[in-house]
């Protein structure tokens, strides 16, 4: 099973909470009143996209790749994220969302047989 595979639900989890944040859809009625959308969800796809590239990158790595290779597909991913967070007003990744996907890479790694010590190394989302 590739990466990519064990980690769609994953995915899938993620994107859908952002959309019930941005839709509001987690607030009952009498919740809505004084409400504002935080952000477009037609953004999402974009960002799912982002983060299933970042599972097929890890794919095509292969079995024992490099910590210099593994660090360069997370940098990526971070750096992609970032981009697209500023072109979306820093409204879509808050601090919440940046652990979420902390975790979501130390997971995926995991995943892909990559040694703790490299996992240790990767770059995280501050």
């Amino acid at each position: 099973m590739s990466i990519r595979e064990s980690m769609q639900a994953s995915v899938d989890e993620f994107i859908a909470n952002l959309e019930s944040y941005a839709t509001g859809s987690y607030l009952r009625d009498n919740e809505k009143e004084f409400w504002e959308q935080p952000f477009d969800p037609e953004v999402l796809p974009e960002l799912r996209g982002i983060v299933q590239d970042f599972l097929d990158s890890l794919d095509r790595l292969g079995g024992a790749p490099s910590m210099e290779a593994v660090n360069g597909v997370v940098n990526g991913f971070i750096e992609r994220t970032e981009d697209f967070d500023e072109k979306n007003a820093g409204a879509v990744i808050e601090p919440e969302e940046e652990n979420d996907l902390n975790l979501f890479i130390h997971r995926a790694l995991e995943a892909g047989g990559i040694s703790e010590e490299i996992i240790s190394s990767c770059p995280q989302f501050e």
